[in-house]
């Protein structure tokens, strides 16, 4: 039987996707090329906002005009945080949550053979081992994904993925240089490392830490960069990043999630800084490391965001210089505090203030990507169409080319000589 995956949100549940397929292989399912070509269907779920609900709902019922006869498995951070969703469990034939997501081959031979409908979504103890799963085959690209780190003890006011991750959990550093050594032998040249709070990293085992999975990826000859998904903004010390800095093989790229620009904000959110403490690491960055850059998150239209606590967040932008910024309305998640606050902003509001952080956002962008012109910027090329190849630099910038030679999978120095479109252009130094 043919088998095709749906991956939804997070880097983390793209590692966990490639875990599945790998499973799945050993126990002989084939891979499905075309989700037309396919027998069952693997949705890997988010829930981090209301939209990634909808996006479920909407895709099962794709699934269906492609195939009324397939099987259907749903599995991940939806029905984990949301047991009780029998209007969309009703749709598919099996329902896990991430407890047990690598146990689906078992589950889908069960259910073959019992064709029951099953639905099996364990709670998250406090205390968990790291699910030890190895990639062990890769799909054909030149940067993989690795996932260290699991779970949450934060518990931000609109967050609910705590309750879909449970608490934290580290792998260990010789699981971490085993799958490098993997990932590498299936000609990966760059590993980004990722977790749901990866600046917990090492908190629950003996005196490690995220530096220390850096290391531990870099002591892999044939890896030839490591990169950091996103961070909490105070979790790491100048000691760390001047180390980080030291570091040849790491990208100088920080995903700070900043969600709020108003120090009020930030506490009805329940976070852990302010935002002098997030600029004073940004700072700190810009004076250690050779042309890095800086990405965010940002919530628009949190509960009781007044117009100037908005106004703060689009001044905080600018000061700051994002290269990047991802900008999403306040989605209210049940079960979290924030969706009982007063204030609520309605959908209309949201949606002018998203527009407007959208335009400061881009004058960030353009501003950080101008000033990339005239660099030579170390490029890993990863995709090509009529001989023009697109890759990404070490701080993270899209970077395209010409070349009549295939150098996908390769890195090369390009010299940056325009941009367009939000993509800088270069040419190849010989």
């Amino acid at each position: 039987m043919k088998i095709f995956f749906f991956t939804l949100g997070c880097k983390v549940n793209q590692y966990e996707t490639v875990i599945l397929k790998n499973i799945f292989l050993k126990q002989n399912f084939e891979l499905a090329k075309e989700k037309e070509e396919a027998d069952i269907f693997v949705i890997n779920s988010c829930t981090v906002t209301s939209t990634s609900d909808r996006k479920i709902n909407k895709l099962i019922n794709q699934i269906k005009n492609i195939n009324k006869s397939g099987i259907i498995a749903l599995t991940g951070c939806f029905p984990q945080a949301f047991p009780n969703r029998e209007d969309i469990f009703k749709k598919v034939s099996i329902v896990t949550g991430n407890q047990d997501k690598f146990k689906l081959p078992e589950i889908l031979k069960k259910f073959l053979e019992e064709k029951n409908k099953i639905i099996d979504i364990k709670e998250h103890e406090k205390k968990e081992d790291f699910n030890n799963f190895k990639i062990e085959k890769t799909f054909k690209t030149p940067r993989a994904f690795l996932k260290i780190q699991d779970g949450c003890n934060r518990f931000c006011t609109y967050c609910i993925i705590p309750k879909a991750r449970g608490f934290i959990k580290s792998k260990s550093l010789e699981t971490i240089i085993e799958e490098s050594k993997t990932v590498a032998e299936n000609g990966c040249l760059e590993i980004v490392l990722v977790g749901i709070n990866l600046s917990f990293f090492g908190k629950d085992l003996k005196n490690i830490n995220l530096i220390d999975a850096v290391k531990a990826c870099s002591s892999v000859e044939k890896i030839k960069r490591v990169r950091l998904s996103s961070l909490e903004p105070n979790l790491l010390t100048n000691e760390q990043f001047l180390t980080l800095s030291e570091e040849e093989k790491f990208c100088p790229q920080f995903h700070f999630s900043l969600q709020s620009g108003s120090n009020t904000t930030l506490k009805r959110m329940g976070r852990h800084y302010d935002k002098d403490e997030y600029l004073k690491s940004v700072d700190y960055i810009n004076k250690v490391f050779k042309n890095p850059s800086i990405t965010t998150d940002i919530i628009v239209g949190f509960p009781g965001e007044t117009e100037e606590e908005f106004k703060e967040s689009l001044d905080f932008i600018e000061k700051v210089g994002f290269s990047r910024v991802h900008i999403f309305p306040y989605s209210k998640r049940p079960g979290t505090k924030a969706a009982t606050m007063e204030n609520q902003l309605s959908k209309e509001e949201k949606k002018a203030r998203v527009k407007r952080m959208e335009e400061v956002a881009k004058k960030s962008t353009e501003k950080f990507l101008q000033n990339q012109i005239g660099k030579t910027l170390e490029v890993l090329f990863e995709t090509e169409k009529n001989d023009i190849f697109n890759g990404y630099s070490k701080n993270y910038c899209m970077v395209k080319t010409f070349s009549k030679e295939d150098i996908c999978g390769r890195i090369e120095k390009v010299k940056i000589k325009s941009l367009k479109n939000g993509i800088l252009e270069g040419e190849i130094l010989k």
